[in-house]
């Protein structure tokens, strides 16, 4: 399924799901430094998601009504995944005014607003699909670690991703499949920088703890 979606770029959309797996896989979720700093990133960036949308499907007009129709949705799917993220890191210990964004969350939140506002609506399919076709395909010793690591009220937000984003993303496909060739390569795109920007912030979050793991902690 993957295999099909085209970019404009010189460049394999396997090999960046890929490469997006195995940082996930290889993150040190068992950190409760890092985890806390993953949730407070990823509230920077979900706290856009509802605005992405409406400003998206503000920009289809009656002619492209199906995209518009699929994105007011879709807001009912991800409104409110923000306070999810906040209950988290609350049950961490933690409040959301100890953490700032990291600069690959402003590129990666502030480009997909100019590409919404100055290359095509339809881009925001590439960050949704990228996503959730992330969060469904996750593995299940990534699950186990992580239900092992946290209680539930500390790991809400992805127990929701990792449940419902399986269905989630079958209707993103279902989208891209009825687009163009050169509709395709946009979503492509954005699916493609998703994925990049996303994997160095995920290695930017371990770098802003020296990558020590909570693990080598203990064995100090």
């Amino acid at each position: 399924m993957i295999d099909s979606l085209k970019t404009n770029f010189l460049v394999s959309i396997p090999e960046i799901v890929h490469r997006t797996m195995d940082t996930l896989e290889n993150f040190p979720w068992e950190n409760p430094t890092l985890y806390s700093q993953w949730l407070a990133q990823t509230f920077f960036i979900v706290q856009h998601t509802p605005r992405y949308i409406c400003l998206a499907a503000a920009r289809f007009d009656y002619s492209q009504n199906d995209f518009h129709r699929t994105l007011v949705a879709h807001l009912s799917d991800e409104d409110l995944h923000e306070e999810d993220v906040l209950n988290d890191l609350k049950n961490l210990g933690h409040v959301i005014s100890e953490f700032s964004p990291m600069p690959e969350v402003k590129i990666m939140t502030e480009n997909l607003y100019y590409q919404i506002d100055n290359i095509n609506p339809l881009c925001i399919f590439g960050r949704i699909l990228f996503l959730e076709y992330v969060a469904s395909n996750i593995s299940e010793n990534l699950r186990k670690r992580i239900s092992s690591t946290w209680d539930l009220n500390q790991r809400q937000f992805l127990k929701i991703h990792f449940e419902e984003d399986v269905e989630h993303v079958k209707k993103a496909f279902s989208v891209v499949h009825g687009l163009t060739d050169e509709q395709q390569r946009l979503v492509g795109d954005q699916f493609y920088l998703s994925g990049l920007f996303y994997t160095d912030l995920m290695s930017a979050i371990e770098l802003s703890n020296n990558g020590v793991s909570h693990q080598d902690k203990r064995s100090a």
